[in-house]
């Protein structure tokens, strides 16, 4: 990695203690690791032919290490994303129904909370942005992270997606950020 992203690598394992959970901090610190690992493989001449899809790898593991943080800060500080649930459906007689393709119908909605599996990034991303938490700026990085992520769905287009060394510095910064920034948002909520 560039000095500045090694540093912030050996750094970002050393600033996780935070994380009270010593199963998700040690599989934190061997995602950043083999993240490490990766960022010199693709930079080996030998692997020129495959680096790009080593680049999407880290950059897979970056996003994957920001999600984990953000629902461990999610879990600690009790969030709670709901969505909406539609009970007791009835559908409208006929004589109601304005359009051949859609059904009118009277339900309930109702707030139910979200399951744990259905929390992923781009909705942790969004709550902690409109919490004030994650600054626009960073916002911006993960959501770029996220986007290359998105690639590795092999029947999704890759076309017009770059992904350089600039890509790869983008999502292992926010990495770093992320953890400081929730570090510091848990640590000021304890003093």
């Amino acid at each position: 990695m560039p000095q500045s992203s090694s540093t912030q690598s050996a750094r970002a394992t050393t600033d996780l203690g935070f994380i009270s959970d010593v199963t998700l901090r040690r599989k934190l610190v061997e995602a950043i690791e083999t993240t490490s690992a990766l960022y010199l493989v693709q930079q080996d001449p030998n692997y020129s032919g495959i680096a790009k899809e080593i680049r999407r790898i880290i950059v897979l593991y970056c996003a994957s290490i920001i999600e984990a943080v953000f629902l461990y800060l999610y879990k600690r500080n009790g969030f709670k994303l709901t969505k909406l649930e539609y009970r007791d459906v009835q559908t409208l007689t006929q004589r109601y129904q304005l359009d051949s393709n859609c059904k009118f119908v009277i339900a309930s909605q109702v707030d139910i909370p979200r399951h744990e599996r259905e929390l992923m990034l781009d909705l942790l991303l969004k709550l902690f942005v409109d919490e004030n938490i994650i600054s626009k700026q960073l916002g911006d990085k993960i959501e770029k992270a996220k986007s290359i992520r998105n690639t590795l769905h092999l029947a999704k287009s890759r076309s017009g997606l770059i992904i350089g060394q600039s890509g790869v510095k983008t999502a292992i910064d926010a990495v770093y950020e992320t953890i400081i920034v929730v570090r510091n948002h848990l640590t000021n909520r304890i003093t």
